[in-house]
């Protein structure tokens, strides 16, 4: 059963957040009030991508590696602020969120980090692995890079969807060790089953299918470079829920689906996150399940903020721009002057 409606505590919460950062709640354009259309149109909106992005090349093991995306100004100072983004599920450092919200990063002044995920490269992969929920080692890799290259530099994390479940894990596990300072989670889909079931339903068939459509050609790519990578007998119209036991499950060392799904749910961890963060979702978001964000247990270091329209990752506002990377700009700065008086 949807709940239609957001509840009281989380509302006035979130409306004394937008207070607190200086911003309005989210008000749709008007000719984008539905949930389908503020999910959809944006992607197709094309970006230009920043010029001389830098490309690092992050080995995780012998035949794994991801893609690091660099973009840093003329201005920025050794102990300036650093902003790494994760995409989402069959997304990439150049899908258009990533590259609009690093431009405005950029102009900013912020040094802003792009993590491409393994095996998420148009075409060619470049690892044996698959991307999946759970990949938590690989962000902390790549967080732990950025270290190692700027040691004086905090670092704020933004996880886009599937991007930000895997955030969120990764900063629960590592509790009080975590070498993140802050983060945000953007429409991340912290129960992976609920969400999962909500996709499955017949009014969200159409963005099931896109992703079975898409992580299906994944797979096809990764065979050609390594043939071992063997793709089960996938039935004509499957779903996610099948796709994930028949494919990603057993590529990812896990029993079935379930075990999948249940082990890397963030909602599992979001509890022993130590750090500042913040949890952003719109009420009608037709791919993921809200119902798990509102039976959170009420942490003094986590804010969970909410709008009744939005979609997934659209938040197109009534002057047409995104609201989305107006609240993301004002939380960091939020955040940044928050971690200074300490």
């Amino acid at each position: 059963m949807e709940i239609k409606t957001i509840p009281k505590n989380i509302e006035n919460n979130s409306q004394s957040f937008f207070d607190d950062i200086g911003i309005s709640p989210f008000k749709p354009l008007n000719l984008m009030q539905g949930a389908f259309v503020q999910t959809f149109l944006p992607a197709l909106i094309p970006q230009i991508d920043l010029r001389k992005t830098r490309i690092a090349e992050l080995h995780l093991s012998e035949e794994n590696k991801i893609n690091i995306a660099i973009n840093k100004p003329r201005t920025w100072q050794e102990k300036d602020r650093i902003v790494m983004m994760v995409h989402g599920l069959t997304g990439t450092y150049q899908s258009n969120y990533m590259i609009r919200m690093a431009r405005k990063l950029f102009s900013a002044g912020y040094l802003v980090i792009r993590v491409n995920m393994r095996s998420c490269e148009k075409g060619f992969v470049k690892s044996r692995g698959t991307n999946h929920s759970g990949r938590s080692e690989d962000t902390r890799a790549a967080v732990a890079w950025i270290h190692r290259q700027w040691p004086k530099a905090p670092i704020t994390l933004i996880g886009f969807s599937l991007g930000g479940n895997i955030s969120l894990k990764m900063a629960g596990e590592d509790g009080h060790e975590s070498v993140v300072e802050n983060m945000i989670s953007v429409s991340a889909p912290i129960d992976l089953s609920a969400s999962a079931d909500k996709l499955s339903l017949p009014k969200n068939r159409f963005f099931d299918q896109y992703f079975v459509k898409r992580l299906t050609q994944e797979a096809v790519n990764r065979r050609r470079c390594f043939p071992e990578m063997t793709i089960p007998e996938l039935p004509k119209g499957l779903n996610l829920i099948s796709f994930d036991h028949l494919y990603t499950a057993p590529h990812g060392g896990f029993s079935s689906g379930s075990e999948y799904y249940e082990s890397c749910s963030s909602k599992h961890f979001i509890s022993k996150i130590t750090i500042p963060t913040i949890l952003i979702c719109a009420n009608d978001d037709p791919i993921i399940d809200q119902r798990a964000y509102f039976e959170l247990i009420s942490q003094k270091n986590i804010d969970v903020v909410f709008t009744q329209k939005g979609g997934h990752l659209g938040f197109i506002d009534q002057a047409c721009t995104s609201w989305m990377d107006h609240f993301l700009l004002a939380s960091i700065r939020k955040m940044a002057k928050q971690t200074d008086k300490i």
